[in-house]
């Protein structure tokens, strides 16, 4: 996506964006940082533990996470 729009081409910057969309959302569907940490527990990069007054997203949020990671190919097949 920044290298389209680095070349300024838009069109296909902005297919690659939005392709992105449903991750976007997922990661705000609540307080951040705890939906973006959970991603990112997804998918191996840090583990689930929380300080308050964080607390771990509603099961509801962590589906939509883990469906918009694995439709955009970001989890590993073994995490799936």
């Amino acid at each position: 996506m920044v290298q389209y729009a680095g070349i300024k081409n838009w069109a296909q910057a902005k297919i690659i964006f939005d392709s992105f969309a449903p991750l976007y959302q997922s990661l705000f569907r609540e307080t951040n940082p705890q939906c973006v940490k959970h991603a990112l527990s997804l998918m191996k990069r840090c583990s689930t533990k929380l300080r308050l007054p964080l607390v771990a997203p509603n099961a509801e949020s962590q589906a939509e996470l883990k469906n918009a990671l694995l439709k955009l190919k970001l989890l590993k097949f073994h995490q799936q």
